[in-house]
């Protein structure tokens, strides 16, 4: 495929909700404020999705094992070509690896804001990035998380420990657009398998986060 750097490609950014909308509900009485959601993210960009957990990892849009985006947010469009933005993977994936991984400075929105910086000059959404100052904040926030944080990166820095990325790849698409997401929740482990790349295979399922992914 020619790559026309007029073009350009889309890159969009999946939001995950791992609290299923619970936190929304829960937070006020726990936290006195309310907190729309425990925010998990991936980038869409090249024809895969990108996200942070036990390493960089890599599945079909929409279909990793965190189901249905809660929301998708068009980050515009990355006019980077293929051979840079795999450069630029395998340096993230050192910085990203799975001993890196921390709840509160080097998770997977750490990870999906660099990239959007680096594809597009924009950076995601601050409500996402400064989740875990924000629950910090809080009395009990202050309390519980320097007890459960070390179980919790542990359990949040095995998302795709089934298999991290071997090597950035970026999927031969000619559009570079994000498919449809899968269309149930319960699909996405079995549908992520199908599309991986070889040499790479499929994700783990992230846990539940208290702060962010």
């Amino acid at each position: 495929i020619v790559w026309d750097s007029h073009r350009g490609r889309r890159v969009e950014l999946h939001v995950y909700d791992l609290s299923m909308g619970l936190a929304a509900q829960a937070s006020p009485l726990l936290l006195g404020r309310t907190v729309a959601g425990i925010w998990h993210t991936g980038v869409v960009a090249f024809g895969s999705e990108w996200y942070f957990g036990h390493g960089v990892n890599r599945s079909a849009p929409g279909r990793t094992p965190f189901g249905r985006p809660h929301e998708v947010r068009d980050m515009g469009s990355t006019f980077i070509p293929p051979e840079v933005f795999q450069e630029y993977m395998a340096e993230l994936q050192l910085r990203f690896s799975p001993q890196a991984y921390n709840l509160l400075h080097n998770n997977c929105n750490n990870f999906s804001d660099e990239l959007c910086h680096f594809l597009v000059g924009q950076r995601i959404p601050r409500h996402i990035t400064g989740l875990p100052q924000e629950v910090l904040q809080t009395p009990l926030g202050q309390m519980l998380l320097p007890v459960i944080g070390g179980t919790m990166e542990r359990v949040l820095g095995q998302a795709g420990r089934a298999g991290p990325l071997g090597g950035p790849q970026p999927a031969p698409v000619s559009e570079g657009r994000a498919q449809p997401p899968a269309p149930a929740a319960g699909s996405g482990a079995a549908a992520a398998a199908a599309a991986e790349p070889q040499g790479a295979k499929p994700e783990g399922r992230d846990g539940p986060e208290g702060a962010s992914g």
